[in-house]
């Protein structure tokens, strides 16, 4: 039976789409779980393209079916969503200058 370190290896074949580096050397591979009857692979969030991450998903679960002759699960972490100009994230905190105190602060700004 394989060990998660040697399937670890087997997944250095997977290469990111669109780069020659594989999948592990860019750190995606979180987890590798070998039970008696399937094998599950955690990956860290890859995209939010659909296409690489279905190619992705497919690539992994072929090389390591074929690695233990087992089912196997792969769990993909959902890539987070980019927030636009007008998103929270990216507003730039609004300020009120008297000239004779710092800046004050929004709410969403303070911690």
């Amino acid at each position: 039976m394989p060990t998660p370190q040697s399937l670890l290896e087997t997944l250095k074949q997977v290469k990111y789409p669109g780069f020659s580096r594989d999948i592990v050397s860019f750190g995606l591979v979180k987890d590798i779980q070998i039970g008696s009857r399937s094998v599950t692979v955690e990956l860290a969030a890859i995209s939010g393209n659909a296409d690489v991450v279905a190619a992705i998903r497919n690539e992994v679960a072929a090389v390591i079916a074929r690695e233990t002759q087992l089912p196997v699960e792969v769990q993909i972490d959902q890539a987070p969503r980019p927030v636009g100009p007008a998103g929270p994230a990216l507003r730039a905190p609004k300020t009120t200058d008297t000239g004779d105190s710092p800046p004050a602060l929004t709410a969403a700004t303070r911690k």
